[in-house]
């Protein structure tokens, strides 16, 4: 398995499938911080698209502007469709205002297990 990270997160290919990223503990993941994690997603793949699974710390936290940002598909250029593991309260919420103020732009789906989240990424999968 191939992976990069930061102080934030670990961004892993898992089998040239879909992208892993693992929001490390205690960390507040900000929009500064994407540009590394389209390098990294670009390397990873050699510029090719894929699903992503994120799966944040119960204790990592955002904000609205991340939110927003993060919703358009010209920033996440690498990305074809996301499915979020909630792991805390505070990321049901968020994701709850998420869906409803700021709509993405690509397929995004809210899970709790990552076996579901699995299931519902195969149709992105090559």
């Amino acid at each position: 398995m191939n992976s990069r990270s930061t102080d934030k997160f670990t961004l892993t290919l898992i089998e040239s499938r879909y992208f892993l990223m693992e929001v490390h503990d205690d960390v507040e993941l900000e929009v500064k911080d994407i540009p590394f994690l389209v390098k990294f997603q670009e390397e990873l793949g050699q510029g090719k698209l894929y699903p992503a699974i994120i799966l944040p710390s119960p204790t990592a936290t955002t904000n609205s502007d991340l939110i927003s940002y993060i919703s358009k598909k010209e920033n996440l250029p690498y990305t074809v469709a996301d499915a979020f593991i909630l792991t805390s309260i505070a990321h049901k919420i968020l994701a709850k205002l998420y869906i409803r103020f700021i709509p993405p732009e690509r397929p995004t789906q809210f899970f709790t297990k990552k076996e579901d989240a699995l299931k519902w990424l195969e149709k992105y999968m090559d």
